[in-house]
């Protein structure tokens, strides 16, 4: 059984390391990238090293992997299919979900809570392409602009789950 679900978990960890390169990843990132576990995606890591198909070097207490070049590995391995980074969409999901779940703020104190909240977000939201509320909102404005941006966002989350 370990062989059979290696053989999967290193093609799509190559997969994801075609995906990033020329960026170093580590085998958690990768374990989030591909849904395998962290122990089989060092498995399949250390024999893609092995078989000089990737590198790795030692940063801190972390090993990042990549890829030696530019060059063609695989003339048949087709290109990795994209999967949502459910554990960013959840984060920020969690993280506004607590932030809705607070009552009696003035629309003023919402609207700079709101804005923060929101500016701690937008990396995360960038990276997994999530709907962003209008910025451009200004003031008081901007409590309006985060409550139509909550329903957007509710949405688009239900119809990533499905698709």
């Amino acid at each position: 059984l370990r062989a059979a679900f290696g053989v999967n978990a290193r093609a799509d960890v190559l997969a994801s390391l075609l995906a990033a390169s020329p960026h170093d990843l580590t085998a958690a990132d990768l374990a989030r990238t591909t849904r395998f576990t962290k122990p089989n995606v060092a498995f399949a890591l250390d024999a893609l090293v092995l078989a000089g198909l990737a590198t790795a070097h030692p940063v801190a207490n972390e090993r990042r992997i990549r890829l030696p070049s530019n060059e063609p590995l695989l003339q048949g391995l087709r290109p990795p299919l994209a999967q949502p980074d459910w554990v960013s969409r959840f984060g920020v999901a969690l993280e506004v979900h607590r932030f809705a779940e607070r009552d009696g703020a003035s629309t003023t104190v919402r609207a700079v809570e709101a804005r923060r909240l929101i500016e701690s977000l937008t990396d995360r939201i960038l990276a997994e392409d999530m709907p962003m509320p209008n910025l451009d909102a200004a003031g008081d404005e901007f409590a309006s602009a985060f409550d139509r941006w909550l329903v957007d966002f509710v949405y688009w989350l239900r119809a990533a789950s499905r698709g």
